[in-house]
């Protein structure tokens, strides 16, 4: 497995390999939450909120890249492939919001649902993912 890993302000990416555990430093600054997800390829794609701001961060054969997606964000952070798309699901001020991408951009969507705890989104194989709530 892959883990990204937010810490002393960098992000870190932690796999397995034959000879044990390795950790990588990605060279992206991170300070806030972090959310990976797995679309496809080798190494995941993480979701950072960064000074109030929600970033994009991947990684090619050229190494880590960060990208600002133009939405403000806050709260807590948790992402999930659903029919082929990445979907970001933002628990901010108690209302869950979901976050898309298209061809003209990221987009953000509120729920209008209250949500008081974490909560993590399941692709259950329709065109919306599953939110499952703690608490």
């Amino acid at each position: 497995p892959t883990i990204m890993v937010s810490q002393n302000g960098k992000l870190f990416q932690v796999r397995r390999g034959m000879a044990g555990w390795k950790v990588t430093d990605t060279g992206i600054p991170v300070t806030g939450d972090i959310t990976a997800v797995n679309v496809g390829g080798s190494l995941p794609q993480v979701f950072a909120i960064e000074g109030g701001m929600l970033q994009q961060v991947w990684a090619d054969a050229l190494g880590w890249h960060s990208k600002s997606t133009g939405l403000k964000a806050d709260g807590s952070i948790s992402a999930v492939v659903v029919g082929g798309a990445v979907q970001v699901i933002l628990n901010e001020d108690g209302v869950v919001n979901q976050v898309t991408l298209d061809s003209s951009g990221w987009h953000r969507f509120s729920t209008a649902i209250r949500a008081g705890a974490e909560s993590t989104p399941v692709d259950i194989g329709l065109d919306h993912p599953l939110i499952i709530q703690a608490g």
